[in-house]
């Protein structure tokens, strides 16, 4: 993963584009679920993952300062990463334990709003809240390495340790501990045939694998980083002005010795969190309703474009409609007129040709139709009814 050569640069942010790109997704459906501790976890992992592979197709070949900028950005994130995904982590197996204890209850609108909150505050905002005091411990700008690009620089002094290494072993120890519970009650629970009392949509078995998982792997690794940063680390005393000497500076690395706990930790989570949820069965079956959507989508707009309707007027008659029939006209058609002295009523005025009145009315092929000398050749109908007095009948 660290190898010096362009290959090697080209296979690492090639799996780092491929799991930013497919730990997005479970990420993005857990938010918009109000799952907090799921979501915040992804929200580490495809933000660690993209950063890897930006910064490794940026800098596989050399270690020129392209853009100091993004280095700010990124070098901030890779330095609080580990730490924002144990306490994610934490978040998780502190939910996990509550469904499965015995006092376990259905949680309302308001509290599960409460701990969304909480749970975006301790997985993101402490983290975030670690980046000012980087600045008591750090000798340059950043650092840029070639092949895995920016990098957070730092010496090895007090407020290293009680500001940034620290805290991942202690989040990874309580997380262990909220673990442990965990499994121990789904053992229970599957022998037992029992179910949590709590009612929610979220998996809980594989959320519960997905944390056990992520906190066997990634606890061991902050105690291992822990141990070796003591005990081979070099020392400083602290003084801000010497450390803050050349801090406006940048440290170049052409090459890493080897892998880092921060270039290890990004893939590794990211494997772990696509395992558990990209393909799982709920997302699955969001993938089968956007896929036929969008055939439903592109169908609909193809026989559109092919075959466009021609809408043609209606006249629809209600049962308030007021006709008007005049005579005297040679084609028949359909036409509105405004309605006289009557509100709300609509008008429909229909022309048809006049006919001369019959002595005979048994000549006469219009049986039901009484002509009379009127000031107007004008009958009007305030039904639709009436209407059928004016069609001939035929046999």
């Amino acid at each position: 993963m660290c190898d010096p050569t362009y290959w090697g640069a080209t296979l690492f942010f090639t799996a780092c584009y491929f799991s930013a790109g497919l730990a997005i997704i479970p990420t993005v459906w857990f938010i918009f679920h109000g799952q907090s501790a799921a979501a915040s976890l992804g929200i580490w992992v495809t933000l660690a993952a993209l950063v890897h592979a930006i910064n490794s197709t940026v800098w596989r070949k050399d270690v020129v300062n392209r853009s100091p900028i993004w280095c700010d950005i990124s070098s901030q994130i890779i330095l609080i990463y580990s730490t924002g995904a144990i306490c994610s982590c934490v978040c998780i197996a502190k939910f996990l334990a509550f469904v499965l204890s015995p006092s376990a209850r259905n949680i309302s609108h308001e509290e599960r709003r409460r701990i969304n909150i909480r749970n975006y505050v301790f997985s993101l905002g402490f983290p975030i809240s670690m980046i000012p005091f980087h600045y008591l411990y750090s000798p340059s700008r950043f650092g840029l390495v070639r092949t895995m690009g920016c990098e957070a620089s730092y010496v090895l002094t007090w407020p290293t340790f009680f500001f940034f290494i620290i805290w991942s072993p202690i989040f990874g120890m309580i997380a262990c501990g909220y673990t442990g519970y965990v499994g121990y009650k789904l053992y229970q629970w599957k022998w037992k045939n029992a179910s949590p009392k709590n009612s929610t949509k979220l998996p809980i078995v594989r959320l519960a694998w997905l944390c056990i998982t992520y906190t066997t792997a990634a606890v061991p690794l902050s105690i291992y980083y822990l141990i070796e940063t003591l005990f081979r680390g070099s020392y400083s005393s602290f003084s801000i002005n010497k450390i803050r000497a050349n801090s406006a500076g940048i440290e170049y690395e052409r090459y890493k010795s080897k892998p880092t706990f921060y270039d290890v930790l990004p893939l590794m989570g990211s494997g772990i969190y696509i395992m558990f949820f990209t393909f799982s069965a709920e997302l699955r079956t969001v993938y089968k309703q956007c896929f036929w959507k969008g055939i439903s989508f592109f169908k609909s707009a193809f026989k559109t474009k092919r075959n466009p309707k021609e809408h043609s007027p209606k006249a629809y008659i209600s049962s308030h409609t007021r006709i008007q029939v005049d005579f005297d006209y040679t084609d028949t058609e359909m036409t509105g007129m405004p309605a006289q002295d009557e509100s709300r009523l609509s008008l429909t005025r229909i022309p048809t040709t006049r006919y001369p009145a019959s002595p005979s009315p048994d000549s006469s092929g219009f049986e039901d139709i009484r002509f009379s000398q009127t000031s107007s050749d004008q009958t009007l109908c305030s039904s639709p009814n009436a209407l059928t007095q004016l069609i001939t009948k035929t046999d």
